[in-house]
Order: structure tokens, then C-alpha cells, then sequence
């Protein structure tokens, strides 16, 4: 009988085949629209965002650490599960980095957004200079200040050996 309550749904609906989204903030290389999207080609850029009392750091690779006063500059992708599956993968998780998650308020309300760090947050070392320079593009696409960038970078090789002179422009 059509449209009786609690009689067999049809099978296939839309509902059912699409995928459950969540919201991921990319800080370090996935900031770089054409590797996030070759990575995760289900990925829809969503904005830019600050996260407060956090900052960029280097750990050979781009992590963040909490820092009361400063902020992380990056950006929000709305993610289906398989773009979480694949981000899982090149980050390392669960061995290499860790899923943290904050609130932020954006135009649909009150959301959850999910970010990667690093589980080893004791050693501080620059970025190889290819990997920087896919974030700083990043950066710039998102048009974020590259001061925060450049900043990170110089804690890293001053935290390895007291200088700022580097390959990639942060001195």
C-alpha cells in the first residue's frame, strides 16, 4: 500500500547516496587548492578562518600548538567521509597526527570543525623548502598574511640552530 507508515521505503533515494559531510581546517599544505583537491576531489573550499589563541609551527612538517593571544590562519572545506578517509592517510593518522576539533560560528550556525595535529609536539625544525612553498601558495590563494607564515618558519630554523637565513625567503 503507497505511503503507508512503517511499509518499505523505496530504495536508492537520495538521501541515501549522498554522503555525509563534516568541516576540516587545513592550516599547512592542504591549504594548496590543487593538492587538496587531487586529494580530495569531493572537497568544496567553504572560507578562511582565524583560529584564536592558537599558532603555526614546524615540526619538520606544519603543525599547531595552543598560544595564548596569537591565532592560526588557514581555511575550511566542507569534507565527505571518503575526503576524511584520504586526509587520514597522507596525515599519518592515527600514528603521525592526532583529530582535535573546535566550534565556529558561520552563516548556517554553530559548527564543529575538525583539525590535525602532530601526537610528538616536543621538536621544533623548518620546513623542507618545496613543502613551504606549497603552503605559501596556499596562502596567498586563500589570502592570508604571509607574516604568520614567515614567522613560523623562522621560529623553526632559530629553534634548530640560531639562524634566519633560509632557502625560501624567511630571513
Amino acid at each position: 500500500m503507497k505511503g503507508k507508515i512503517g511499509g518499505p521505503r523505496p530504495a536508492n533515494t537520495v538521501a541515501e547516496k549522498r554522503e555525509t559531510t563534516s568541516l576540516y581546517f587545513a592550516y599547512g599544505s592542504n591549504l594548496h587548492m590543487d593538492q587538496m583537491a587531487a586529494r580530495c576531489p569531493g572537497s568544496e573550499p567553504l572560507s578562511k578562518c582565524k583560529l584564536p589563541d592558537w599558532r603555526l609551527v614546524f615540526r619538520g612538517v606544519a603543525d599547531i600548538e595552543p598560544c595564548h593571544r596569537d591565532h592560526v590562519q588557514g581555511a575550511i572545506y566542507v569534507i565527505t567521509d571518503e575526503c576524511e578517509r584520504a586526509l587520514d592517510r597522507y596525515e599519518g593518522w592515527p600514528r603521525l597526527y592526532r583529530k582535535e576539533y573546535f566550534m565556529v560560528r558561520l552563516a548556517s550556525g554553530v559548527e564543529t570543525v575538525m583539525f590535525y595535529r602532530m601526537n610528538n609536539d616536543k621538536t621544533i625544525s623548518p620546513p623542507p623548502a618545496g613543502y613551504f612553498e606549497v603552503i605559501a601558495e596556499g596562502f596567498k590563494h586563500w589570502g592570508l598574511e604571509m607574516r604568520k607564515l614567515t614567522q613560523a618558519a623562522r621560529r623553526a630554523v632559530k629553534g634548530r640552530n640560531g639562524s634566519v637565513r633560509t632557502s625560501w625567503g624567511a630571513s
